[in-house]
Parts: C-alpha cells; structure tokens; sequence
C-alpha cells in the first residue's frame, strides 16, 4: 500500500535537472476557469513516500504556482499545443480526439470533446 505525500510536506529536497528542462510549457485545464499555460521554474529533487523523485514548481500566466511530480508534467505537455491556441478557443480546438494522455491512473485517450461545456470525454487503457 502507498501513501501520497504533498510536495509541501517533503524534506530533503535538492536543485535537479533532467529532460523537462526549465522552460517547459504546459497547459492544464482548471474547473470553472478553462486552460491555462504555465512554465517549468524550478525543478529538486524530493523524498516522496521513501523515494527520491523530481518535484517541478510550474508558474502559470496568471501568477499562481504549483508544484507537481513528474507523472502530472508528462500529461500537462502533451497538453500544450504550439500552434497559438488561446484559453478562449473552444475545447476542440485546444485538444485532439485520439490524443493519448499519461496519468498517474493510467493511459487515457480522449475519445469526444464536448465545447458547449469544455469537456473532454476519456476511455481508460
């Protein structure tokens, strides 16, 4: 059995680098608020529930920060889309159907994107 530890709670930690580089954009969708970008700021190596992992601070474009393991990175850069997709452009035009997302449930693909409500509809495995 495991136990999950908030970066917040994690002693020990230390500057890391590895291939999500600072910089690293990625976009994560916030209920009630849409799609945000965010950046790679910082990046240490953390104790989490015994073992060592890389925490990443990710700063958005509206001044809120967070930071979050690898895992949540991975599936927020798939996300991202260089081609100058704004927050206020509807779910389809900001996500793929057949995109393939790695969560730390598993793999996801989405399968329907709904814009009258920006939703996105997954299938597990």
């Amino acid at each position: 059995k495991t136990r999950e530890v908030a970066i917040e709670d994690v002693q020990g930690c230390d500057t890391a680098y590895d291939d999500v580089p600072l910089g690293t954009i990625v976009r994560k969708f916030f209920d009630g608020y849409g799609y945000f970008n965010g950046a790679v700021v910082d990046v240490r190596r953390c104790l989490v529930g015994g073992a060592l992992q890389l925490a990443y601070r990710i700063a958005y474009e509206d001044g809120d920060s967070e930071d979050m393991l690898r895992w949540k990175v991975d599936g927020l850069r798939a996300l991202y889309d260089t081609k100058s997709v704004t927050e206020a452009m509807p779910a389809s035009a900001q996500i793929e159907v057949g995109s393939v997302l790695e969560t730390k449930r598993g793999r996801c693909t989405v399968v329907d994107v709904i814009d009258k409500v920006d939703c996105v509809v997954v299938r597990w495995g």
